[in-house]
């Protein structure tokens, strides 16, 4: 063989390793590419949000298995179809503007909305949408990634709803209150009243006007005593007032409070600080009373500090004593003057310019209901501790 053939073939030899060695590189970098689109795949088949593609004829190309979950079409009643079926008739024009807006290139945002399920019924969503682009660049198709958040909208739902309870069973609590000062106020003069009218009865003579004024007194006489009747049944409707009562975990009943002083308007989430003991035994309770009790107690101590921008509030649950849980909510406010701490809890006394005066005396009568007490203590260097203690449930004592 000839040093030119030999050096041609040499140069033949050495052209096919290169293109072996591109093709291997090239089959490599397909292997990786395959193994990234089945990995991505994989992520989009078992996201727990529903992930849908389209092209922009508004035609479904994929659906995942969250999408499934949510919407209840299988892959085979869907792909190829248009989307509409899943819009209300109100929102049919979202998604021509969802698709108008990818055609220039933009991201919808994440926003809330409405979607159907296959049986009718309505979802609450969280979507957003971007564009699909194709290696030249162009805009061949939408993404959509769509949370379920129907679970999280029945909650704040649930709240508002628990939050309306509150503040009606705070109208009536003080309704109640007052109704039972009133009651008490108003028993002494009818008694006295009552002995008045008896004192001059006894004192009429025989005369005709006598008589006369005689029927006129015991006609007071019976009405005094109606009177009477009428404020002693409300007393007693007042004061055996029936509640439901069960065993309930008071960490989460404190912390439900906490959510509800804060979602009806106090400001100050970022003052407040809790120490529950772990594993508090559980309370006998009425679980929204004690949360009225906290809630009032909360938004008190936080309005006292509202000027302060270091206040801090801490909510502290534990045991003091065998049978009780202890509950304290100690402030930095400006504390209580000594006029005021001394009838604290009497109805009509209050620091509020336009308080009525009702809120701790509501609270006492909750906590004393329960079986338990209410107080307060300063607090050091400055401000307030409220305390009450609640009674663990009966079969809780020994644990």
């Amino acid at each position: 063989m000839s040093s030119v053939s030999a050096v041609r073939q040499q140069g033949v030899i050495d052209g096919l390793r290169v293109d072996n060695a591109d093709l291997s590189r090239v089959i490599a970098e397909n292997s990786r590419l395959q193994a990234d689109r089945l990995y991505l795949a994989s992520m989009v088949e078992t996201s727990n949000d529903a992930i849908i593609s389209m092209d922009m004829m508004g035609l479904v190309t994929s659906w995942n298995r969250a999408a499934w979950c949510l919407f209840g079409y299988e892959k085979s009643e869907i792909i190829g179809q248009p989307v509409p079926p899943l819009f209300p008739p109100d929102r049919l024009d979202e998604e021509d503007e969802i698709r108008s807006r990818i055609r220039n290139g933009e991201v919808v945002g994440q926003y809330e909305t409405v979607r159907l399920h296959k049986d009718g019924s309505e979802l609450q969503v969280s979507l957003m949408a971007s564009p699909i682009v194709s290696a030249e660049g162009e805009i061949i198709g939408i993404s959509k990634i769509i949370h379920d958040i129907s679970a999280q909208r029945h909650a704040q739902e649930e709240l508002r709803t628990l939050q309306a309870e509150l503040v009606h069973l705070s109208r009536w609590n003080m309704m109640g209150m007052m109704a039972s000062s009133l009651a008490h106020e108003l028993n002494q003069p009818l008694t006295a009243m009552l002995n008045y009218v008896r004192a001059a009865r006894r004192t009429m003579g025989t005369t005709a006007a006598d008589t006369r004024a005689g029927e006129f007194l015991d006609k007071a006489i019976t009405e005094t005593k109606l009177a009477g009747g009428i404020i002693r049944s409300l007393r007693e409707f007042i004061d055996k007032r029936e509640t439901t009562r069960k065993p309930e975990d008071i960490g989460n009943v404190l912390e439900d409070s906490l959510t509800l002083s804060l979602y009806v308007g106090a400001e100050g989430r970022d003052k407040i600080e809790t120490r529950f003991a772990p594993g508090l035994p559980l309370v006998m309770i009425d679980k929204v009373q004690i949360q009225q009790v906290l809630l009032n107690l909360v938004r008190n101590a936080l309005e006292a500090m509202k000027d302060m921008p270091d206040g801090r509030l801490v909510i502290a649950a534990g045991t003091d004593e065998p049978g009780f849980i202890a509950v304290s909510v100690s402030d930095t406010g400006p504390g209580l003057a000594p006029e005021v701490a001394g009838r604290l809890f009497q109805p009509f006394t209050t620091t509020k310019e336009t308080g009525m005066g009702v809120g701790l005396s509501i609270c006492q009568s909750i906590v004393e209901s329960h079986g338990g007490k209410i107080w307060s203590t300063p607090n050091t260097p400055q401000g307030v501790i409220f305390h009450f203690k609640l009674p663990v449930a009966e079969d809780q004592h020994a644990a």
